[in-house]
């Protein structure tokens, strides 16, 4: 198979093809994580030091809350990553090995989780990552063995991605993984990208050269973050490259932990508050 094979630090011909502009800034974190946006800009954030997810709408006005420590329903220990659909808040409690569900005003509505008693093949632990497919599916990062699981909804097993059998797509140390529209997942893994196809057969790699704590794809634009700058590209136009941006607004005491390029709006994640761009191509 062909190796799509992209090198960050080259990729800066299309530099002058975007601009992002501040709007505002919104939040106040002791130690966010993850972001979540919806297509109505309603913003969903988890806080690991807080143990607390909260909801913004799109004037950055904070409208609910939920969390603390704990292992009962609605506390968190470590909820490390958050993935909103319209309906469904899908929040992954790290420590605590389980995927917590909300509706869209963060009321709970249930739990995912495997128990110990059950074949690994099928189980996970210590997740660090939950999404829900273009197809339906539920899918985990299990960072205890360094795979991706998929689910139905119903909580019925359907297949492990890149385990050990995935020969040179065999995963070392997943971070996060995102998918794009066409249903492709992008997992950050090291200085890689792996790229799988919907039913999980590795397709190609992309090389960073830059060290990213995060990625996100909101339909197909793929943005990648590191303490200090933003890398997106648009999947649909892979030639045209990264474009890099550091943003002036972030300070010496906070790092970029998240992003959201959604329609013509960049959302940044810091660990501290988040900022608001517009995008002009």
């Amino acid at each position: 198979m062909r190796k799509l094979l992209l090198i960050l630090t080259l990729a800066t011909s299309s530099l002058l093809a975007q601009s992002f502009n501040f709007i505002k800034e919104f939040g106040n974190f002791k130690e966010s994580s993850a972001l979540s946006v919806t297509q109505g800009y309603n913003i969903y954030v988890s806080d690991t030091d807080k143990n607390e997810i909260y909801k913004f709408d799109n004037s950055g006005r904070q409208i609910s809350s939920i969390g603390g420590y704990g292992w009962d329903i609605e506390a968190f220990d470590e909820p490390i990553d958050i993935f909103a659909t319209p309906l469904n808040i899908y929040v992954t409690d790290k420590n605590n090995n389980r995927i917590q569900i909300f509706d869209r005003e963060l009321n709970f509505l249930s739990l995912f989780k495997t128990h110990e008693n059950e074949a690994q093949e099928f189980s996970f632990s210590y997740p660090t990552c939950a999404a829900i497919s273009t197809n339906g599916d539920l899918l985990i990062l299990d960072s205890d063995n360094s795979r991706i699981l998929k689910y139905d909804l119903n909580g019925n097993y359907l297949q492990q991605i890149g385990n050990y059998d995935a020969g040179s797509y065999k995963l070392n140390d997943p971070v996060k993984f995102s998918i794009s529209r066409d249903g492709r997942i992008f997992v950050l893994d090291g200085n890689e990208i792996f790229v799988f196809d919907q039913f999980g057969t590795g397709i190609s790699k992309i090389r960073i050269s830059e060290d990213v704590n995060n990625i996100s794809i909101y339909d197909f634009n793929l943005t990648l973050t590191s303490d200090k700058k933003i890398f997106t590209i648009d999947l649909r136009n892979v030639a045209n490259g990264f474009v890099e941006f550091n943003p002036a607004e972030i300070t010496d005491n906070e790092i970029i932990t998240d992003s959201a390029f959604i329609n013509d709006k960049l959302f940044i994640l810091t660990s501290k508050r988040i900022l608001e761009y517009s995008v002009k191509k």
